[in-house]
């Protein structure tokens, strides 16, 4: 879980991202980003050592974030990673 993640969200029509210094601090900033609506898309590694974390996958670690649950580690569905195809 260590070196620099990205926090990728809609802007207008163009995709942003914002750079963390670690797993955690991209979590929060999606967290951030959530709370004001920002469409965040997803979060992972500027080296691609782990797989990214989508979309809804975040929006389940901000819910258990908010109300004091266990993070839940594990990635999103299938359908929601990129390039993965559709049901």
């Amino acid at each position: 879980m260590s070196g620099s993640w990205y926090v990728a969200y809609r802007k207008g029509h163009d995709i942003a991202m914002k750079v963390a210094d670690n797993q955690g601090a991209a979590i929060e900033v999606a967290c951030a980003l959530l709370k004001r609506g920002v469409d965040v898309t997803e979060i992972g590694p500027m080296v691609q050592t782990e797989a990214p974390i989508a979309a809804t996958a975040l929006r389940a670690m901000c819910g258990a974030a908010r109300t004091g649950l266990p993070r839940n580690k594990a990635g999103a569905p299938a359908e929601d990673r990129p390039g993965s195809p559709r049901r």
